[in-house]
């Protein structure tokens, strides 16, 4: 697994404008997530090429709830795949902005292991982007979770899918 990012920043602090502020904390405040069109650009046609190659299994964009819930949600999606993840460390960033910030312009990408020296030529060519290691998909339907080598969660696939799941049919009485 690798996060592809604009090359000048891995983890933007801020969660002004997310779906973390007004559902964690119940406000509704500051400017939109972090997006630079220049950066978005040079991040999709990256990923464009890297799937065109034929580097890429799996890719999804970090949007609406941050990494986290990108992470949460390819493992949901993945048929009983699980994930081990380590995201890189966020020196003085906010952990709840590392895992919930949505600033545009990243994507988390899955590549066999035989492909991730060809991610790496393939971005030869994409100077304004950058890919860092994320992690391995497992076969266990387990998801663990560190930042910086300290764990942040420890779960499986099944307790993630369950109020994924549930959320529409819970809300509207089935």
């Amino acid at each position: 697994l690798f996060l592809l990012t604009p090359s000048g920043w891995v983890h933007p602090d801020g969660i002004d404008g997310t779906e973390y502020l007004s559902f964690c904390h119940d406000r509704t405040t500051g400017d939109a997530p972090h997006l630079d069109l220049d950066e978005e650009v040079a991040v999709q046609q990256a990923t464009r090429t890297l799937i065109k190659n034929g580097v890429v299994q799996h890719a999804h964009d970090i949007s609406d709830g941050g990494l986290a819930v990108c992470l949460a949600e390819s493992a949901i999606h993945s048929n009983s795949l699980g994930l081990d993840v380590d995201v890189p460390d966020a020196g003085d960033t906010r952990l709840d902005s590392v895992l919930f910030g949505e600033a545009q312009s990243r994507v988390v990408l899955s590549v066999r292991p035989g492909n991730a020296d060809a991610l790496g030529a393939a971005l030869a060519d994409h100077d304004t982007v950058q890919a860092h290691r994320l992690g391995t998909v497992t076969t266990d339907a387990t998801v663990s979770l560190a930042v910086g080598g300290t764990p942040v969660v420890e779960t499986d696939r099944a307790t993630l899918a369950e109020p994924y799941e549930s959320a529409i049919p819970d809300a509207v009485g089935e």
